[in-house]
């Protein structure tokens, strides 16, 4: 198996955490085999006399157990990534920063979101109503989602989340226009406009300094600068931050118990899979210093690179390269792909499988925006089923 190294703009960073095509992510029985030591009791004869005695034995049995949920093709290991960006914090309703945004779309996830062709939808709100008059929205939350450290959400959270976003956040203006917002019930949540406003949604869904839902038990109270961090930085997305070291490193595990939505995966919104055990973003000022880790094997994912860089790369027979116009800033950019050795890592094994070939795509894919055009792979176009557009439906990537 060869080893996958990918050069390329952090704008398609989140197109290798979604997969090409969504296993099931539920826990599964299976039957397995144990050897259980078990103590027993036994009469014997001691000298004439009957007495009860007790005694360890061994035995080999089979017993139903639930599979690890997030296990199978595709499934394990680390992504290695790089980037100049230094997040200014890890709180990111405080800030429109992209480095944070980088970690947020992780960690964190709002009551909607966008889709691949720029719809809203639901993420941790399963529905919602607008009044005729178009002053009231009410929010029908999903029931059973979890935050990282265990809580599950509620409308509460929900509450308490808006709240400290119009006290700490650069946003807060953008929802300017709500004059009240309550918790009806356990997982109901009605918000009341001064007048109708066909940005409130798009509001909610907006990815920088997001409106995320984080627990109350958390967050309330806490101003600016006030979460501790990693352990304060708590979302219901697919992963968790477990280590912030400013100027140096940021640390995302996987999230065992999310719940993603059913489906497949559209934009930001859809079952988002968390494939890596964990995703390590190293802070790299110098793109030369990111340039030598990818080809020395140290990362597997860099930020945006110079055209010398990237002529020089492209020209290396071991690297494939791909050339692009990102939809948001309409700027080329370039990616390629590195093949080394056998990896030791299940998820660099994986990468290839799950990210470009699962459907016979061998260079990485990437469509047009808004157009919900087939996927092709490469400059040459060649038809291609496989779906590595990022998260951030926004910012999805299209042919040259």
């Amino acid at each position: 198996m060869k080893r996958v190294n990918l050069l390329i703009s952090m704008i398609v960073l989140t197109a290798l955490l979604a997969s090409c095509a969504t296993p099931t992510a539920e826990v599964v029985e299976k039957v397995v085999t144990q050897v259980v030591k078990e103590t027993v009791k036994e009469t014997v004869i001691v000298e004439g006399t009957p007495q009860v005695v007790e005694k360890v034995v061994t035995k080999i049995v089979e017993k139903e157990v639930k599979a690890d949920r997030w296990s199978g093709p595709g499934f394990g290991g680390e992504l290695h990534a790089a980037s100049a960006g230094n997040p200014p914090t890890a709180d990111a309703p405080t800030t429109t920063a992209a480095a944070t945004q980088y970690i947020a779309i992780h960690v964190h996830e709002t009551l909607v979101a966008m889709s691949e062709n720029y719809k809203l939808k639901p993420m941790l709100a399963e529905s919602w109503d607008v009044s005729d008059d178009g002053k009231t929205y009410t929010f029908h939350l999903r029931q059973g989602v979890k935050f990282h450290n265990g809580e599950e959400m509620t409308a509460d959270d929900v509450v308490a989340s808006f709240k400290r976003f119009m006290e700490v956040s650069v946003r807060a203006a953008s929802f300017s226009l709500v004059e009240s917002y309550e918790a009806t019930d356990k997982y109901t949540v009605v918000f009341k406009l001064s007048k109708p406003s066909r940005a409130f949604l798009l509001n909610h869904a907006y990815v920088y300094a997001p409106m995320c839902i984080q627990p109350k038990s958390v967050i309330e109270g806490k101003g600016v600068g006030e979460l501790q961090v990693p352990e304060d930085i708590i979302g219901t997305g697919p992963y968790k931050l477990v280590q912030y070291d400013p100027d140096t490193v940021w640390v995302v595990e996987r999230h065992k118990d999310y719940q993603p939505l059913p489906g497949e995966r559209d934009g930001m919104t859809g079952a988002k899979i968390p494939y890596f055990d964990k995703i390590y973003m190293h802070i790299v000022p110098d793109y030369a210093v990111q340039v030598a880790g990818l080809e020395s094997g140290e990362f597997d994912l860099i930020e945006n690179f110079t055209t010398v860089s990237f002529n020089s790369l492209k020209d290396n027979p071991e690297i494939t390269a791909v050339e692009y116009y990102p939809a948001v800033c309409g700027s080329s950019c370039s990616t390629t792909q590195k093949s080394s050795p056998a990896m030791s890592s299940s998820a660099r094994r994986s990468l290839l499988p799950w990210t470009w070939k699962k459907s016979g795509c061998t260079r990485p894919a990437v469509i047009r925006p808004n157009s919900g055009s087939t996927p092709t792979c490469g400059r040459q176009r060649e038809p291609c089923t496989c779906r590595t557009t990022p998260w951030l439906s926004h910012i999805t990537t299209r042919t040259m």
